[in-house]
């Protein structure tokens, strides 16, 4: 029994001493080891902070480029001398600063045919720089032709294309239907050495003696032929162009005209009704009636109790446009009858109004005289159907309203065609000095950043590029 306290007491004294140990062990380690986490949370923070200055500084930079080139419209007007006032955004709970400081920039390229300009000043030096020079391609003008009116695009000297004869772009692209026309547009290749033209065409359905052509000129008197097509080359499908302008980069005056001369194509008539054999050709509920007439005894009558009149199916397969006319009076109606005009495209039917029709919906037009509804139809979604049908909506109609209509002509025509689209001037590999970092002050409170595309014009020559 004494033996065993005995041996408990000794074991008690044991633990005793492996306790204090690892207590003073604990108090050696764990203050140290809070210090570097407090460090730790502090570095992380420092780093953050850094991290989401830098990307405020970048995003600062991204800023100044896009009010440099989308919102300042006086730029032309800024001088060496002269500051730039920007606007200054609030980015990652930060304001940010943004200034530009004109610098002629660098020291060692050679203008040949430019001088220093007044007040810049050559700190090309003192700037560290992290970037390469490299080669851009620079556009002079483009377009695409999808704002339908002519005006669409960027980098032209005036603001539409003059246009004469059957030009239209209402469908997207250039086009020239049937008929002779020309569009012409101006811009400046004063800043281009070798420019090229590019953009699709297309022609089909001309005949011997049709030509479509792209010409330029400088002076907008004397023109030169640089593409002719013929019936030698209807193919329905869009040709890639790419044409050398070299021969006139430097023009500040560069005009470039599409023309057709084209004969007018016959028309295929699909259907010519007055009405005097009845109602055969169509699908409708309306009346025959011989009260009001145009050309004939007969018109067809549309009141209170009737719905449409559409026309059988017509096969428009191998046709390039349509012309729809015919002849209607009206009696007490107005825009909120909502009568209206459509074409049935072989699956809906589409109101005329929202495919170009000056004259699709019916009712804030004079009463009682015959007046008439005439368009040439070229949307690609009517042509080549086999069930394109003509529908006069007259569900609408009050007590006491009426529609006549009389003389319906609906003719289709395989008409030459020549469309032009996307089309753009532009020059490869122009010399351009891409710097990306300039230079970083590692304070967290001042972070600085530098993006910088510095065009060289023609004429500038690298003489010794940066290394760093």
């Amino acid at each position: 029994m004494r033996d065993s306290i005995k041996n408990s007491k000794k074991e008690t004294g044991q633990a005793l001493i492996i306790v204090t140990i690892v207590m003073l062990l604990a108090g050696l380690l764990i203050p140290p080891l809070m210090q570097m986490t407090a460090a730790g949370e502090r570095g992380a923070h420092v780093r953050e902070n850094r991290m989401l200055e830098l990307y405020a500084a970048d995003a600062g930079i991204q800023n100044t480029l896009y009010q440099i080139k989308e919102k300042i419209e006086d730029i032309e007007d800024i001088t060496f001398t002269t500051p730039l006032e920007l606007e200054s955004p609030v980015m990652n709970d930060s304001d940010v600063q943004l200034t530009v400081e004109n610098i002629w920039l660098p020291g060692n390229v050679s203008i040949r045919y430019a001088t220093v300009p007044d007040g810049a000043t050559d700190i090309s030096g003192d700037v560290k720089m992290i970037g390469m020079i490299g080669n851009q391609t620079l556009e002079a003008c483009s377009d695409d032709f999808e704002e339908g009116d002519f005006t669409g695009g960027e980098g032209w000297t005036n603001n539409s294309w003059t246009t004469t004869g059957s030009a239209a772009s209402d469908n997207g692209y250039l086009e020239f239907t049937n008929a002779d026309g020309n569009a012409t547009r101006e811009t400046s290749l004063e800043l281009f050495e070798e420019p090229r033209l590019r953009f699709s065409a297309r022609v089909d359905e001309l005949e011997v003696g049709d030509t479509a052509q792209c010409l330029v000129s400088t002076d907008g008197i004397a023109w030169d032929v640089i593409e002719t097509w013929t019936n030698t080359n209807n193919t329905a499908v869009y040709q890639n162009f790419d044409i050398d302008l070299s021969a006139y980069g430097g023009e500040p005056n560069f005009q470039i005209k599409f023309a057709a001369d084209m004969a007018t194509a016959p028309q295929t008539i699909l259907l010519s009704d007055d009405f005097e054999s009845g109602l055969g050709n169509w699908n409708t509920d309306w009346d025959l009636v011989a009260s009001q007439s145009f050309s004939s005894p007969t018109s067809v009558e549309c009141s209170r109790t009737d719905n449409d009149l559409t026309t059988l199916d017509l096969d428009t397969s191998g046709y390039t446009s349509l012309n729809i006319s015919f002849k209607y009076r009206i009696d007490d109606i107005d825009d909120n009858d909502n009568v209206r005009v459509q074409y049935y495209n072989g699956t809906s039917y589409v109101d005329a109004a929202d495919v170009g029709a000056a004259n699709g919906e019916i009712g804030d037009d004079d009463e009682d005289t015959w007046l008439t509804y005439n368009d040439t139809v070229t949307n690609a979604q009517f042509l080549n159907i086999t069930d394109f049908r003509l529908n006069i909506e007259g569900s609408s109609i009050d007590i006491g309203e009426n529609l006549w209509v009389d003389d319906v002509n609906i003719a289709a025509i395989s008409a030459p065609i020549f469309h032009v689209d996307d089309l753009e001037i532009m020059e490869e590999n122009v010399p351009c000095y891409q710097l990306e970092i300039a230079y970083i002050n590692n304070e967290i409170d001042n972070v600085f950043m530098d993006s910088l595309g510095i065009w060289l014009p023609p004429g500038v020559e690298i003489i010794n590029p940066p290394s760093s």
